[in-house]
């Protein structure tokens, strides 16, 4: 598994284990009556929405940024290598009609 993959996929367990440990502290603070329920609630909610939504973002963005660390490193897409199979292709099909001396 590629290094970018290994650090998004460990950025997106650090959101899984945040939003446990965020939903533990909400109850805590009930429990202890520093919060009211709904409030607690709330909040927990809130920041569980704008966790999830960083971990979506994430996710769609590693397709991207996979092919941006491949267009730096120089490498090829498959999209490119079978448009320069096609190019060779037509070129040979090209010289197959040229008659030879």
């Amino acid at each position: 598994m590629g290094l970018l993959k290994k650090g998004i996929l460990f950025g997106i367990g650090l959101v899984s284990h945040a939003e446990e440990k965020l939903e533990s502290f909400s109850e805590e603070m009930v429990k202890k009556g520093e919060v009211a329920q709904q409030e607690a609630k709330k909040k927990m909610e809130d920041r569980l929405a704008a966790s999830r939504k960083k971990k979506e973002q994430a996710e769609k963005a590693e397709p991207e940024r996979v092919k941006e660390q491949m267009v730096e490193a120089g490498l090829v897409t498959r999209e490119d290598l079978q448009k320069l199979e096609d190019r060779i292709a037509a070129l040979e099909s090209k010289l197959d009609k040229i008659p030879h001396a």
